[in-house]
Formats: C-alpha cells, sequence, structure tokens
C-alpha cells in the first residue's frame, strides 16, 4: 500500500511505514536504474525526489507516442 502527501512518499512494509527511496520514486515513474544512476551523480536526494514527483510517467508517454503513429 502507498501513501503519498505533500511531505512524504511512505510505503507500508511488512506492517510498517517507510520512506520510499529516490530510486523507487524513479522506478515508479518508468525510469530505467541507469537513468536514476547517472542523475545521482549531480544529484541530492531532495533533487531526485523532485525530479520524479515533477516528471510525466515514461510508459505513459511512450504509450501515447504509439497511438499518435
Amino acid at each position: 500500500m502507498l501513501f503519498i502527501s505533500w511531505e512524504r512518499i511512505l510505503s507500508l512494509h511488512q506492517n510498517r511505514i517507510r520512506r520510499l527511496t529516490p530510486k523507487e520514486t524513479w522506478r515508479l515513474q518508468g525510469f530505467p536504474d541507469w537513468a536514476f544512476e547517472r542523475a545521482r551523480q549531480v544529484n541530492s536526494d531532495t533533487q531526485l525526489y523532485r525530479q520524479a514527483g515533477n516528471s510525466v510517467s515514461v510508459p505513459v508517454i511512450f504509450a501515447i507516442a504509439q497511438r499518435l503513429k
């Protein structure tokens, strides 16, 4: 189960709530791990969370582009 608020992104794991890692937020948006690793080299965790939050889901955009062909 996923809980999202303006302040935190949390996950319920083994009946305990934990914060999602920046990598998990990027994965939820559909980005490959190599893209995250490149971004991680030059950004703080705060910036990585913001980038994931401000992005558009890659699989959704891909599906829209396929329909427009």
